[in-house]
């Protein structure tokens, strides 16, 4: 009998409900990919009119669901991406789409191809194809949709509107649009999927950025397609073309980086992938080398990723981090990991008091440093273009700004130099180098720089202590982390207060030089007084390169903060009067 049902189903002539029980049941099935495919050129090649209800519009109208066959075929658990006439079949659904678009003017309900049109929940057929969800190949899609991307651009490149031959701004029309569901981009989703290979999300990423550069170029107009929602109507759906693609935020203001920290293992779907493989630190190093070689966009990404990294971090090793705590004999009712270790490393005064059990130091040292590495230095270079081009712009006196910046590779040195990150980034960094390095606060590295120098020279220089968005910067603030990072490398070594840069400055020199713009009381508080009363000995030292004495350095500037010239004069004003006195002012001068 059985037999007999597979004879008279594979006997039964190819309809629209059979391919479409085909793609939306997991039962076997006698039908191949040959079949579908030769189904849809008999029956549409030369029937436009039904091609065109039958492509655009929803495959089973009954179901009143706005899904077409392409959302049925993405959809499918029985796509792998290997097999010839499965990516034939979406090869033949996507040129006839763009074609039949053309026909009709330019687009069929405002779309240029199948790849914009969306189903009652508001995704695109790519939406469901990068999900993660099944185990399958990208590596032969991504080509395919490159090239249906090209040729949409090829169709609509005219006389009266000249485009370069390597226009390809339609990609990131079908790439950035977000889903109705969780509103992430398929960029988001990339970065989730485990199964997305790094040369495919890189392939991608090129193209992104080639569009976003082509774009800024003026060599294509603005890209606003028009989707089709639940009842029919259109609506319109705006690609921000001025954000990077690499930092479109979605509603939980997370990048497409942010999502890479939550791809689980493939073999065991309930457990995040490793941060010290391969794959993973290339596709890190990717995204944020994407983001601008030249580390010209804004920093309000770095920033983001880092926290989200922080957060994720924290939830892997949770484990570790109970036994750390218990080994330490601290109470707390925090449950939430990563606020759990802020307060537990903040409540040290000294780091070196804190136990790490071997096996702990070691878990933790694998699955933080190696991604952590790559963030940190990314953002610190990031950081320094920002500073150098606001206080160029600001007009700063001679020998404020103009320094040969350097990043540098040790850990904890990298760690102090992104000052407006969590202090407990350098307090996690320093618990896990101790072992090795036991003054590495007093430690100068290949640059001749100690942690301190790194933390003034990187510190804001319009610094906002609280969290928001001053000059395309991004600052952190908690009730539970009061300390600065000056404050908190101080605290653990006052005699850094001592120590010269590689130009033979002090640290009053550099706090003083990388905060005479701030203008706010908080600076002071948190950078040049911490620096003062660690080593008071310095307040008249003059700054060998500008011959300057610090109350001096901290006047020179249009902007000077006179809190912090009187905070300086009032600790020390023999300075003034010596001053005077070289200068032969008469007593009744001083007297008036």
């Amino acid at each position: 009998m059985m037999l007999l049902k597979k004879y008279m189903s594979s006997m039964t002539p190819l309809d629209d409900k059979r391919i479409f029980e085909f793609y939306t049941t997991a039962s076997p099935s006698q039908i191949t990919w040959k079949d579908i495919l030769n189904y849809l050129k008999k029956k549409y090649d030369n029937d436009h009119s039904t091609l065109l209800e039958n492509i655009y519009k929803p495959y089973i109208p009954s179901l009143d669901n706005a899904t077409t066959l392409l959302h049925y075929h993405f959809g499918s658990y029985r796509i792998t991406g290997v097999d010839d006439d499965e990516i034939q079949v979406v090869r033949w659904l996507l040129e006839n789409s763009v074609k039949i678009a053309e026909r009709c003017g330019g687009t069929v309900d405002g779309h240029r191809s199948l790849l914009t049109v969306c189903d009652s929940s508001d995704r695109t057929p790519l939406h469901i194809l990068f999900q993660y969800g099944r185990k399958m190949s990208y590596s032969r899609y991504i080509p395919l949709l490159m090239e249906i991307s090209d040729m949409v651009d090829e169709l609509y490149r005219s006389d009266d509107y000249t485009c370069a031959q390597s226009c390809c701004c339609y990609w990131n029309e079908v790439i950035l649009v977000q889903d109705g569901v969780w509103g992430c981009t398929n960029l988001h989703f990339m970065a989730e999927n485990p199964f997305m290979d790094c040369n495919s999300v890189v392939s991608v990423m090129k193209k992104c950025i080639q569009s976003w550069e082509c774009h800024r170029s003026g060599n294509c107009s603005s890209i606003e397609n028009m989707v089709e929602n639940q009842n029919g109507t259109n609506h319109h759906q705006q690609i921000d073309n001025s954000c990077h693609p690499l930092l479109f935020q979605i509603r939980d203001d997370a990048i497409p980086l942010s999502y890479l920290f939550l791809r689980e293992k493939i073999d065991e779907p309930s457990s995040l992938q490793p941060w010290d493989t391969a794959e993973y630190l290339s596709l890190m190093d990717a995204f944020l080398g994407f983001v601008d070689c030249e580390y010209k966009v804004t920093y309000h990404g770095a920033f983001l990723v880092l926290i989200s990294f922080l957060q994720s971090f924290c939830e892997r090793v949770r484990d570790s981090l109970d036994e750390l705590i218990q080994s330490n004999k601290w109470i707390s009712t925090e449950r939430m990991p990563f606020l759990l270790l802020q307060h537990f490393l903040c409540s040290k005064k000294c780091i070196q008091d804190v136990k790490v059990p071997n096996h702990v130091h070691g878990c933790l040292v694998t699955s933080f440093w190696e991604p952590m590495h790559i963030l940190l230095e990314a953002a610190v270079k990031c950081n320094l273009h920002h500073l150098k081009d606001s206080r160029i712009n600001n007009d700063s006196p001679a020998g404020h700004c103009f320094y040969q910046y350097a990043v540098s590779s040790h850990p904890v040195h990298l760690a102090a130099s992104v000052a407006n990150l969590p202090a407990f980034v350098l307090q996690l960094t320093l618990l896990l180098n101790l072992h090795d390095y036991p003054h590495v606060l007093l430690q100068q590295d290949e640059h001749g720089q100690i942690p301190l120098h790194y933390a003034l020279l990187a510190s804001p220089p319009s610094h906002v202590w609280h969290a928001g968005v001053h000059d395309g910067l991004v600052y952190w603030d908690s009730e539970h982390e009061p300390k600065s990072m000056v404050q908190y490398i101080l605290d653990q070594e006052p005699n850094a207060a001592n120590v010269l840069d590689v130009d033979g400055r002090l640290p009053i020199h550099l706090a003083i030089l990388h905060h005479h713009m701030a203008g706010k009381e908080q600076s002071i508080e948190k950078t040049l007084c911490p620096i003062v009363y660690a080593a008071p000995i310095h307040i008249a030292c003059i700054d060998p390169r500008t011959n300057l004495k610090p109350f001096m350095l901290a006047a020179v500037s249009n902007t000077a903060i006179l809190d912090a010239i009187y905070f300086l004069l009032r600790l020390d004003p023999c300075v003034l009067y010596q001053l005077w006195n070289s200068h032969n002012i008469t007593s009744s001068v001083v007297q008036s």
